[in-house]
């Protein structure tokens, strides 16, 4: 069975409250830390490149999962509707797009 391509939007910004995907793949909610920083996102995408510099330089740990690549990344974005990348979830918090201030906002609470 081919998979079917991803449409994606790319960078947009809209923080709400999201109830990650579980980790361990039974369709529950994962409980997770609130300040774990979970990104998915795509190879080709600048603006994911430019988020994980920017959590590399400030020593955030955070988890990538590529939608294309891997399996569970495009299982995970579906569950979450994405529509662009990156997504970036922040405990059960969630970027669309990636902006420094927004993330910082974000990352805080």
């Amino acid at each position: 069975m081919a998979s079917e391509p991803l449409q994606l939007r790319i960078n947009t910004i809209d923080t709400v409250e999201v109830a990650p995907p579980d980790a361990t793949g039974d369709g529950g909610v994962a409980r997770t830390d609130p300040a774990r920083v979970v990104l998915y996102g795509a190879a080709w995408c600048g603006v994911c490149e430019r988020a994980k510099r920017y959590f590399r330089a400030r020593r955030i740990p955070f988890t990538e999962y590529d939608v294309e690549k891997s399996a569970k990344g495009r299982r995970d974005y579906r569950r979450l509707g994405g529509r662009g990348v990156p997504i970036i979830l922040v405990g059960k918090r969630r970027m669309d797009g990636f902006s420094e201030e927004h993330f910082a906002t974000l990352y805080r609470r």
